[in-house]
């Protein structure tokens, strides 16, 4: 189960590493197994390698929750901050609102409901992936190694950063 209500995947954040050689990646896999964690979270994605993707988002039907409670529950989110708008002009007595009720409820809800779905949209492509991404692109198209490591909570997050930090190993993350 996810940590983030908008999220329906188990792993949110996303970490990567690049190596010189498979044998770096592969110790570096090792011995985070070693230290617990399962093997289903991590991914070596070797240079050249032609379909990756699936490596760096896993889970497809995961993607696919999101995208639905996001858009769901900021929806609701919209709709509802527009009652209370709304709400709030015509008790206040704004006159706009007060002498035609529907006709300024209607715009307001539109408004707020779009954006909320719109805020669900942009949760769902989850931009911060983007450097995780490139970065693989690049490695893969230059010949290294990539380790893409998925967390799935954030004791986990700070676990493998300190990790990859006392073996001083560069990485990127996402969010």
């Amino acid at each position: 189960m996810s940590t983030n209500m908008l999220s329906g995947e188990q792993s949110n954040t996303k970490l990567v590493a690049i190596f010189k050689s498979k044998q770096g990646a592969e110790q570096c896999a090792e011995q985070l197994q070693q230290r617990g964690f399962d093997s289903n979270q991590l991914a070596i994605i070797a240079p050249h390698e032609k379909h990756y993707s699936r490596k760096l988002e896993p889970e497809q039907q995961g993607v696919k929750r999101t995208a639905i409670r996001s858009h769901v529950v900021l929806g609701a989110a919209g709709f509802v901050l527009a009652w209370l708008i709304w709400g709030g002009l015509y008790l206040a007595g704004v006159e706009l609102i007060v002498s035609s009720p529907i006709k300024s409820l209607i715009p307001i809800l539109f408004f707020c409901t779009a954006g909320g779905l719109m805020l669900g949209g942009f949760v769902t492509m989850r931009v911060d992936h983007q450097a995780v991404i490139q970065e693989v692109d690049e490695a893969v198209d230059e010949g290294y190694w990539s380790l893409v490591m998925h967390s799935r909570d954030h004791q986990q997050t700070k676990r493998i950063e300190a990790f990859l930090k006392d073996q001083q190993i560069e990485f990127n993350r996402t969010l």
